[in-house]
């Protein structure tokens, strides 16, 4: 809602942008650390073409371990453990197709 006439509307914008300012700081860091996870995957799944011979990209019960340490970090947490595993399950999955390139057979 709006500020009332007795808070100061001007304080409140102020204030507003700030806090806006401070989340697309931790965006733009958000983004940055996918980014940089994401080339952290492509060097495992070209140590795994050049070391294994398999088809096999993650284990499951390794994504299980990930997402179930992602659940106990926000257990606690305002933030939903169920949307950060989720968030986890997508990251996961695209990190999966830069591990493996899909394959037209």
């Amino acid at each position: 809602s709006m500020p009332t006439d007795d808070n100061n509307p001007t304080e409140f914008a102020v204030r507003l942008a700030g806090y806006r300012a401070e989340i697309d700081r931790f965006d733009d860091e958000l983004i940055d650390l996918i980014q940089r996870r994401s080339e952290i995957v492509a060097k495992v799944g070209a140590l795994k073409n050049e070391m294994l011979d398999t088809r096999c990209y993650i284990r499951p019960g390794r994504e299980a371990t990930m997402v179930r340490r992602i659940v106990q970090q926000f257990a606690d947490h305002p933030f939903s453990a169920a949307a950060a595993a989720a968030i986890w399950r997508l990251v996961i999955a695209a990190s999966t197709s830069i591990e493996q390139p899909l394959r037209i057979v």
